[in-house]
């Protein structure tokens, strides 16, 4: 067996069939990959889906308590039997010859071979429209040459042997921050990082709004968690510009993570509103805007208040100075 195709997933039926069928339409031989499927607690009919299932290759479906992407991607490789192991996501639909170019660019050992994830705009929720413009950069860099930084985002390959040796996602960091630490761990065992943009997947986001700014306070307690164990992650990270820029700003970030009540309610109502009045570039920036007052807030709390995590920062930026020089 060659490959494995990682998918952990949870309560996504439509969507992982749709990422299956694509799969199941790749140019590389069917008989040299397998698909491991973790089912991370689905309680939707996940399960009944992938029983009726008719697959064309090797797979298998693993089933598990919900305990988050890090969780379900190691239950996923330490099964698998390929060589190699490709990491997707279950809103992925992937260009028929994805594996093929995995595969073929894998040249040398220690290699980390990442693609590029695409979104249709054409009919794009705000959300949708709002992470693209987050993560079309990173790629984008990338075409044009540059190396790509310690980060090992979904539609990612690398042997198996290589991931199991660094031991793999730390699920500690559950669905958040968990494919950065593990890129910049690889990053330290001498893992090169290379950007192949015709291995394509084009994901079909569906989350929401009030999902992403959810979400955003996992991303902000684990930016924490990360900083404190990789120090070098500061130069990647929006908490090296926490205490910069106007004055203002700076004593509005203090007080927005200061105040007992949270004002993202506020900003969630006037989100619908401006939504609702088709008002997409507004709305997008109240967005944004949303996402990173719950990032603040939960990464003070996490750090035990301003002050703390002004240490931690600046432990981590003579930590950095220490290791360049």
């Amino acid at each position: 067996m060659v490959i494995t195709v990682v998918i952990p997933t949870y309560n996504r039926r439509e969507s992982l069939a749709h990422c299956l069928e694509s799969l199941f339409q790749q140019t590389y031989p069917h008989d040299q990959f397998e698909i491991n499927i973790v089912v991370d607690g689905s309680t939707d009919s996940t399960l009944d889906y992938l029983k009726q299932l008719t697959f064309p290759c090797a797979h298998q479906v693993l089933e598990q308590p919900n305990q988050g992407q890090a969780s379900a991607r190691n239950t996923g490789m330490r099964a698998a039997h390929g060589k190699y192991v490709l990491l997707i996501d279950d809103d992925f639909v992937c260009d028929s010859p994805l594996i093929e170019e995995h595969v073929n660019a894998h040249t040398a050992s220690n290699l980390a071979v990442l693609g590029p994830i695409c979104h249709d705009l054409s009919d794009a929720s705000l959300p949708a429209i709002a992470i693209d413009r987050e993560i079309r950069p990173f790629y984008e860099r990338h075409r044009d040459g540059e190396q790509p930084s310690a980060w090992l985002p979904p539609n990612s390959s690398l042997e198996r042997e290589v991931l199991l040796s660094c031991g793999g996602y730390d699920e500690q960091f559950g669905s958040a921050r968990e494919d950065t630490e593990l890129g910049l761990r690889l990053a330290d065992h001498g893992v090169r990082f290379k950007y192949v943009p015709s291995a394509i997947v084009h994901q079909r986001y569906q989350k929401s709004a009030d999902d992403l700014a959810r979400e955003a306070a996992w991303f902000g307690r684990n930016d924490v968690r990360l900083l404190i164990k990789h120090p070098d992650y500061l130069a990647f990270s929006n908490l090296s510009r926490i205490n910069e820029g106007p004055v203002w700003k700076r004593l509005a970030r203090r007080a927005v993570s200061a105040v007992p009540y949270s004002p993202e309610p506020l900003f969630a109502l006037l989100y619908r509103t401006l939504e609702s009045l088709r008002q997409r570039e507004p709305a997008i920036r109240v967005l944004n805007l949303r996402r990173y007052i719950t990032w603040l807030r939960a990464a003070v709390r996490e750090a035990g208040g301003w002050k703390t995590l002004m240490a931690h920062i600046q432990r981590a930026r003579k930590s950095s100075r220490g290791r360049a020089a």
